[in-house]
């Protein structure tokens, strides 16, 4: 979207730029009737290109993608596409070799804390560090989700705290246990039965 506000603004972006969350709008019609359409009509500006994105790209039917292979090869010299997906190999090879392929790392935890920060201090919303921390760790470096998380918490509760937070997302106390009675079991068995431990990596390894 970024480079959508760069390219257009005002009422020129509205005609030139087509953006729809692939995860909602996923099948066939959505392609022949939205994309398609909109790949085909009229330019406004003549030296410069549409652009149509397409967030969550992944989810949509393997039918829906090679009709938007198609309307790719026939509108590449008016439009372009932006497919924004979370699992690449969910994309056709059609479609990702008329594509360049941009790979994102998660973002850093220090950044999206400061971010997060940003949205409750613009919202006037009390927060809790350990709570920010929490969550960049629940999200595993993904910005969306983190905000995501933020607006839940606010929601139910009005607040940010690390009760709150570690409520909200249960899946991420449960893998903490997990991982937490593991480590004491693996212990266990490494002082108490070494030669038993050794003989269970040799076989299962």
């Amino acid at each position: 979207m970024a480079i959508a506000n760069q390219m257009y603004s005002g009422k020129l972006r509205r005609h030139m730029v087509l953006e729809l969350n692939a995860s909602n709008d996923r099948g066939i019609d959505v392609i022949r009737n939205q994309i398609k359409e909109f790949a085909s009509s009229v330019q406004l500006v003549r030296d410069r290109v549409k652009l149509i994105i397409l967030d969550e790209a992944d989810s949509m039917t393997r039918i829906a993608q090679f009709a938007l292979r198609r309307i790719m090869e026939k509108f590449t010299r008016t439009t372009r596409f932006i497919i924004i997906a979370n699992y690449i190999n969910k994309i056709i090879p059609a479609i990702q070799s008329r594509c360049t392929t941009f790979r994102f790392s998660p973002l850093h935890g220090t950044e999206i804390v400061k971010y997060l920060q940003h949205i409750a201090d613009s919202e006037h919303l009390p927060t809790e560090s350990a709570a920010l921390q929490a969550t960049t760790q629940i999200a595993s470096g993904d910005m969306r989700r983190c905000i995501h998380i933020l607006q839940s918490c606010f929601a139910a509760y009005h607040s940010l705290t690390l009760k709150v937070c570690l409520h909200l997302t249960y899946t991420y106390t449960q893998t903490h246990t997990y991982t937490y009675l593991y480590h004491r079991m693996f212990t266990f068995v490494l002082v108490s039965h070494p030669l038993k431990l050794f003989k269970l990596v040799w076989i299962y390894s």
